[in-house]
């Protein structure tokens, strides 16, 4: 699948909605819209750095939508958390690539789906093709600086208008606007360094529907 632009979906209804890894969403051409960055990186690597862990917060009905990634192997394998608290319950959803497959599970559910030969999107902006570039009104806007990392600040015109500024491949911040709302999205904490295997482990109890 091609990756053309980072786009992080929230649901105005209060609910986490099921993501795919690098908060993809999915066009009808089947195509995958996900983080550009600045330099080409190998076909394996999704990330610049090759372990870490991301925090993301955003807004959803008035409560925060958090987002949690540990990644390892430069993003060949992953491990994501999103969720809101509402009052002392957190609900939400896990998602685990590994072994070319992704692997989504709501929290506390026996039941799951597996979808096989899974590509996670390349976070390259220079392997979009022109026709990926017009089609979604990709532009640079120059650089910027956000969490003292300098950062390729780029718009798209679809399938929202967003602005995102991105740093090896990870999105420190995107805005974008869905109708009349406006939804942001920052990193409220970015560490680089090894990640404990037992993250990507397969989780005990859960049945896996291949898609």
């Amino acid at each position: 699948m091609i990756s053309v632009l980072f786009l992080l979906m929230v649901s105005c209804s209060g609910k986490a909605n099921e993501k795919q890894e690098g908060s993809v969403v999915e066009t009808d051409s089947n195509e995958e819209i996900a983080a550009p960055g600045a330099q080409r990186l190998p076909s394996t690597r999704v990330y610049g750095i090759e372990s870490g862990y991301i925090k993301y917060k955003s807004k959803a009905s008035g409560f925060d939508l958090i987002t949690e990634r540990w990644f390892d192997n430069y993003g060949a394998l992953q491990y994501e958390e999103i969720y809101l608290i509402m009052g002392e319950e957190k609900n939400g959803s896990s998602t685990l690539i590994r072994d070319g497959s992704r692997y989504t599970w709501n929290f506390d559910s026996t039941e799951g789906q597996c979808h096989k030969n899974y590509h996670a999107p390349k976070n390259s902006y220079d392997e979009l093709t022109q026709r990926q570039i017009d089609r979604y009104g990709i532009k640079r806007l120059g650089e910027e600086e956000v969490l003292g990392r300098m950062c390729q600040k780029l718009s798209s015109e679809k399938p929202a208008k967003t602005l995102q500024w991105i740093w090896k491949g990870i999105a420190l911040k995107s805005v974008s606007e869905f109708g009349k709302q406006e939804v942001t999205i920052d990193v409220v904490e970015l560490t680089e360094g090894k990640v404990d295997d037992s993250k990507f482990e397969m989780p005990d109890g859960v049945v896996f529907q291949d898609l």
